[in-house]
Formats: structure tokens, C-alpha cells, sequence
């Protein structure tokens, strides 16, 4: 029998080399931009990827898995998934796992095909995989890269008002979170509420939303009255990519379509902006939102399984 052991690398040459040398378990946009190596030597040379997030497992002959993470703020997702879910993929998995024991917040994400789901056949191996190392499914979310058209969103009339944030400190951007998180059926806000409480989560989510975008990408939205409904948060980046990164509605203000309004406006100020792809993500259970996307024109092209440790 060959046998089989672990390789980690030393340099970001090296771990981008593992990272190519198996292929990847799905075919998916995002997989897809994993084969690419100047995308990954940029995210080496950024530091949001790191030769100590690359594990491998090989024998003498090749490599036959590899699993590689991501930072996202102080987390790391575990987002590149190399080989077939065999013995090797045990070894690389469990080392990784082993290695982010102590990492709060750290997350794996399995990048499938639109179409497909955890029932799907091809899938249940790596489910079975993350399950045996201690990872729990936690939600099955819709991801989008749909080619901007000037259509899109257009034949939505919205009579909501949009006003850019004063600034980070902002006083009215806590108190809506803590609406917006009320209720919520977004699955990684409902785990951080019965994780810290509403007030808590309200912070940190708004925490986690300046980290990671400039302040002046968000937008509130009033209806008429002077508290705001709502958020919406889009960015144009250098390229043509335009992601639409937070819409949220307050509890309060639900049940009047506000969710699509918000959608179709920031979706028509990317297209203007010059986006040649839009890019979201939304939780497959929350119903009125994958509804909107689908009204405004949004196509989903990858489906996205997000684990937590159990």
C-alpha cells in the first residue's frame, strides 16, 4: 500500500503550487478563480492568504488533496478544496481543522454548482468529510455573478429615499441593526444573536460591516419618516465587479417589498457606475430575498454551503 502523509508549504510559491497541483472538487465561478495564479499570488502578497493556511496531503507519486483558507478579518474560512474525498483529504482536513481550533470565527465553505445541493450525490463525500472532522452545516446560500445589464432593476419604482452615511460613527446605524437583526432570517445573523444577544449582535455586526467596506458605500433608507427602514451597501472595484454586500430591512418596516426596493436600487447604480458583473450572496431559506433577486433580474450561478465547528 502507498503511503500517504502530509506536506504543508513554506513559501507562497510553494503553497501556490499545492494549491494548483490537485484538481478542485467542483466546477463553480469561484472554484474556477482558484485555478487562477496571478488572483492567488495577489492574495498571498495581500496576506489574506498565508503558506500556513495551505495543508496538503500526498504520497511519493502526487498530491491527492489539498485544503487551503482564507482570511476574512481576524477568521479564516477554509474556501479551497483540491482532490477527491479520500484518506488524503482525511489527513489535510484534519490537520487544518486542527490548526484553526483556536481561531474564532473561522468557517469552511464547500463552492458548488448552481443547480446542485446537500442532497446531491457529488456532494455527500465532502459532507461526510467536514462532518467526521467536527464541522456542522450551518446554511445553504445562493451566490450570483450576473452580467449587468441597463434593464436590470429598471421597471422597479422605489419611493424609498437613499442617504449616504454621515460618516462611521453615524447614530443612526446601530439602532437600525438592531431592527434589522430582529427576526432576521439570514442564518449567520441569527447564530450571532443566540450567540451574544440583540444589543451585542447590533455592534458587532456593525463592527464587522465598516471593517470590511468603506463607510461611504452604505446607504439608509427612509419612506417617508424620519427613522430609516432600512440599509443597502453596494461597491464598484477596479475590473468591472460590482458586489451588492449588505441589504437589510428594519423588523419594523418588513412586508412591503422594501427588500427588492433596496436591491433594485442599488443594482441600477452599479449598472451605472459601469459594473460589467454583479455579485451577491443570499441564504437559500430566505425566501422574500432569493425572490427579490429573481425579480430584479439577478441569475444565481453557485450554490454555497457554509460550515461552523460543531
Amino acid at each position: 500500500m502507498t503511503s500517504q502523509y502530509l506536506v504543508q508549504a513554506t513559501t507562497a510559491q510553494d503553497a501556490i503550487d499545492l494549491m494548483l497541483s490537485a484538481p478542485l472538487a467542483f466546477d463553480s465561478p469561484t472554484n474556477d478563480r482558484l485555478r487562477d495564479r496571478p488572483l492567488l499570488e495577489r492574495a498571498f502578497a495581500s496576506g489574506r492568504r498565508r503558506p500556513a493556511w495551505v495543508w496538503a496531503a500526498r504520497d511519493e507519486h502526487r498530491v491527492l488533496a489539498t485544503v487551503a483558507g482564507l482570511g476574512i478579518g481576524d477568521a479564516v474560512v477554509l474556501d479551497h478544496w483540491g482532490g477527491a474525498p479520500t484518506h488524503g483529504l482525511d489527513l489535510a482536513l484534519h490537520a487544518a481543522t486542527q490548526a484553526l481550533r483556536t481561531v474564532p470565527g473561522s468557517e469552511a465553505c464547500l463552492h458548488l454548482p448552481a443547480t446542485a445541493s446537500t442532497a446531491d450525490p457529488t456532494a455527500k463525500p465532502w459532507l461526510d468529510a467536514l462532518s467526521r472532522h467536527g464541522w456542522k452545516l450551518l446554511v445553504q446560500r445562493h451566490h450570483y455573478e450576473t452580467p449587468a445589464v441597463d434593464a436590470l432593476g429598471q421597471e422597479h419604482i422605489s419611493q424609498l429615499r437613499l442617504e449616504q452615511l454621515t460618516g462611521p460613527d453615524d447614530p443612526r446605524l446601530r439602532p437600525l441593526f438592531r431592527g434589522i437583526l430582529r427576526d432576521s432570517r439570514d442564518a449567520h445573523d441569527i447564530q450571532l444573536v443566540d450567540e451574544v444577544g440583540l444589543d451585542q449582535a447590533a455592534d458587532r455586526a456593525v463592527d464587522d460591516l465598516l471593517e470590511a467596506d468603506p463607510w461611504q458605500c452604505m446607504h439608509l433608507a427612509f419612506d417617508g419618516n424620519p427613522y430609516p427602514v432600512g440599509m443597502v451597501s453596494w461597491v464598484s472595484l477596479p475590473g468591472g465587479r460590482g458586489y451588492v454586500n449588505h441589504v437589510g430591512v428594519s423588523a419594523a418596516a418588513r412586508g412591503h417589498g422594501f427588500g427588492r426596493d433596496l436591491l433594485a436600487l442599488a443594482t441600477r447604480e452599479l449598472v451605472r457606475e459601469g459594473a460589467a458583473t454583479l455579485i451577491a450572496d443570499t441564504d437559500a431559506s430566505n425566501v422574500p430575498m432569493t425572490a427579490a433577486f429573481t425579480r430584479v433580474g439577478w441569475t444565481a450561478t453557485e450554490t454555497r454551503l457554509d460550515f461552523i465547528p460543531a
